[in-house]
């Protein structure tokens, strides 16, 4: 996963508003167990890319997981509403 982080670091400085790049780099600090650094790439990604359900999923997900439910539940509840065919 370090290598995997390496090449969306690489990725972000030539695009810091690549929003793909942040929501991997997120999940792949949350591979890591890096939860604090996975929330910044996730909320990155969402800035960059406001309507982007799997950011919103992950962030919510992820929130869950920090005990952080009610925050958890209202961005899984964004990632719904912005939908890609999946309910989640």
């Amino acid at each position: 996963l370090e290598d995997s982080v390496r090449c969306y670091n690489k990725a972000l400085e030539v695009d810091a508003g690549f929003a793909q790049a942040w929501n991997n780099r997120g999940a792949a600090f949350e591979g890591m167990g890096r939860v604090d650094e996975a929330l910044y790439c996730y909320d990155k990604c969402i800035q960059a890319a406001a309507d982007n359900p799997n950011a919103w999923y992950n962030r919510g997900m992820l929130l869950k997981r920090m005990g952080r439910v009610a925050d958890g539940e209202e961005a899984i509840a964004r990632a719904n509403e912005l939908g890609d065919g999946m309910e989640r």
